[in-house]
């Protein structure tokens, strides 16, 4: 029988017409469902928010995984915060220089469903030798860890009571304590369309704030907080129905001056094991709107 599902993205209510239910599901801390469509394949939500499908979930995490990856002199040992699906994970994984990967989820159900669900999507990735996987909460994780990497990724949900610390400069302290000299944070950081906190545009930008109120900006002024170079760039996930923003942070590694052909030589290592980035294509995100431009780089000067 077919019937509808109903989903908030950024603050508007969008009906997926969905084939099938595969799970309806109240674990501790998310109510998980994982539905069939026709239009998108299987999807994931928790508390009602799309998480990733089957047909674009390769856009989200390819151009998550490669830019930070990539730009990275030498990464060797990653943190991921979050990624319970594994899909994170199994991007950084086809990079041969990787020498462990600690994924700390905090809901077990979601990497046993996804595990259940998504088989063609994770092949082996939960079996791999470099990946360890811990049930925990992430922030206790990265205040005890005696651990230091060279990439940490931050891969929660937006607005959710159990991942506030993501929006605290405590949190930004306590993870460059674990980031080695020249390490990166990579975070998803939501909505991408920043353009809203613009000055012609505020009545639009104060509708919109109302659900989340840390937006792409906001986070952006936590990591040039932090880190002597930030950056944030967007992509579209027509799944999310709009673009979606990563900011990068790092000490030691300024991403607008790490030479393209550096980049492009990491690349062949993965020996073109990609579907959508590219080191063409990585170029191009280091570019905004001029809109975007514009209230970025009044930042740090307000």
């Amino acid at each position: 029988m077919k019937y509808k599902t109903e989903t908030m993205l950024h603050s508007v209510k969008v009906r997926i017409k969905a084939e099938k239910s595969l799970e309806d599901f109240y674990s501790e801390y998310n109510h998980i469902e994982i539905i069939k469509t026709r239009s998108f394949g299987k999807m994931l939500f928790l508390d009602n928010e799309v998480q990733f499908t089957e047909l674009d979930e390769f856009i989200y995490h390819e151009m998550f995984t490669f830019p930070s990856l990539l730009s990275h002199p030498k990464p060797m040992r990653i943190l991921i915060i979050g990624g319970g699906d594994l899909l994170l994970a199994k991007q950084i994984l086809k990079y041969p220089l990787i020498e462990a990967v600690d994924l700390i989820e905090l809901d077990d159900y979601v990497v046993k469903f996804c595990l259940k669900h998504f088989k063609p999507l994770l092949r082996d990735t939960k079996n791999h030798p470099k990946l360890q996987i811990k049930i925990q909460d992430g922030y206790q994780f990265i205040k005890d860890t005696t651990n230091r990497y060279d990439i940490i990724y931050i891969d929660l949900p937006d607005d959710k009571r159990n991942c506030e610390f993501a929006y605290q400069d405590s949190f930004y302290i306590d993870i460059k304590r674990i980031l080695n000299s020249n390490g990166i944070l990579s975070a998803q950081t939501g909505n991408g369309d920043g353009f809203y906190y613009s000055e012609r545009s505020r009545k639009i930008r104060k509708i919109l704030s109302v659900k989340n109120r840390k937006n792409s900006i906001e986070y952006f002024k936590l990591f040039k907080r932090h880190f002597k170079h930030a950056s944030q760039y967007r992509e579209h996930i027509p799944s999310f129905f709009g673009s979606w923003s990563f900011t990068v942070g790092s000490n030691g590694v300024d991403f607008k001056t790490v030479e393209p052909q550096k980049i492009k030589e990491n690349y062949e290592i993965l020996s073109g094991n990609t579907l959508y980035y590219s080191p063409e294509y990585h170029n191009s995100i280091l570019y905004k709107p001029r809109i975007i431009e514009r209230v970025i780089n009044c930042i740090g000067k307000e």
